[in-house]
């Protein structure tokens, strides 16, 4: 693939991605990879429509495509219709790629791939996938970090990665914010995919009260369907400056230039925690449980985890403990 670094023209590849927003952050590892080593490279991907908004702040994207499979649900959404999801996919230039990455162990990603006729298709040799591969590893491994897994598909393209950690920029065209976050501001994401493991929201706000008597300015931070669970529990504690109904609408990459100017983020392990992370914001991840070794904090800025076997294992004091472990490495950004 050496023909990469030197050609004139702008080649391309395509990312096939029809994971949540964790997964798609850490593809971001590979694709700096492949940047750095070929600059002219641009990136199509090809993702869930709830994703979309995500995929812009990965490196060197200038298309998204966009379309629910009709094989998964995403969150609060059903599964997507087939003929919707064809229409989209026959606008795909298919042809016009160099590669297509597949980032996980999907089959469906993989035929696709071979249906766009993507010549050669890179992934993860798993079951069926392993059929429409023209390339392929061992099958990921849960006892290891996700974001040096993907980031070893490199080793197709003349790479040899050791790149361990996951990293997203906000578009270099969005106008100036207007808004600024205050000083000391704390983001909390109570929320995640799979609500039986996470922290009670009676816990949650013991400890934003607890931030609060430390000085830190708490902003309730998720899409206004989570934000209104939160409304609903604490009443009037909080006023209306404490919530940050951004998460997940058109208006995101703003949301994420918001996100770094915060101290630190706090949240389960879950999107929003990753998108924090890959921003280089200091983040406090709640694992109740989930699988740190895998899907820990994998960003380049201060990280702590608190893992419990159980929700209802973790308490306040465990919990304040591990944010003053990570206060101690954010003394600059306070």
């Amino acid at each position: 693939m050496s023909e990469l670094q030197t050609s004139v023209k702008p080649q391309r590849m395509l990312l096939i991605c029809f994971d949540n927003i964790g997964d798609l952050v850490f593809t971001s590892g590979l694709l700096q990879e492949l940047e750095h080593r070929y600059p002219n490279l641009r990136f199509d991907v090809l993702v869930k429509d709830y994703t979309k908004q995500i995929a812009r702040l990965l490196p060197r994207v200038d298309r998204v495509y966009a379309v629910d499979p009709f094989w998964d649900k995403s969150p609060g959404r059903g599964r997507g219709g087939w003929r919707n999801f064809w229409q989209i996919v026959r606008q795909v230039p298919g042809r016009e790629y160099v590669a297509a990455l597949i980032p996980n162990h999907c089959y469906r990603s993989a035929f696709l791939a071979l249906v766009l006729r993507v010549p050669m298709r890179v992934g993860f040799a798993w079951k069926k996938n392993r059929f429409f591969l023209t390339h392929a590893l061992p099958a990921l491994r849960r006892d290891r970090p996700v974001v040096a897994q993907i980031a070893a598909l490199g080793s197709f393209f003349e790479l040899d990665p050791t790149v361990e950690t996951y990293r997203l920029a906000v578009p270099a065209d969005l106008p100036t914010l207007e808004k600024q976050l205050p000083p000391k501001a704390v983001l909390l994401h109570a929320f995640a995919g799979n609500p039986r493991r996470c922290a009670p929201l009676s816990l949650w706000v013991q400890f934003a009260k607890a931030l609060q008597e430390a000085s830190y300015q708490v902003i309730w931070f998720g899409a206004s369907h989570e934000l209104d669970q939160v409304r609903a529990v604490v009443g009037d504690q909080f006023d209306s400056n404490c919530f940050l109904d951004a998460y997940g609408g058109a208006d995101f990459p703003v949301a994420a230039q918001l996100m770094t100017q915060a101290c630190a983020f706090v949240g389960h392990d879950s999107g929003p925690l990753h998108v924090a992370g890959g921003l280089e914001v200091p983040v406090l991840g709640l694992y109740l449980p989930s699988e740190p070794e895998r899907t820990g904090p994998q960003g380049r800025g201060p990280a702590v985890v608190i893992y419990e076997a159980h929700r209802d294992n973790l308490t306040l004091e465990t919990w304040l403990r591990s944010w003053h472990e990570l206060e101690g490495q954010i003394v600059g950004r306070l």
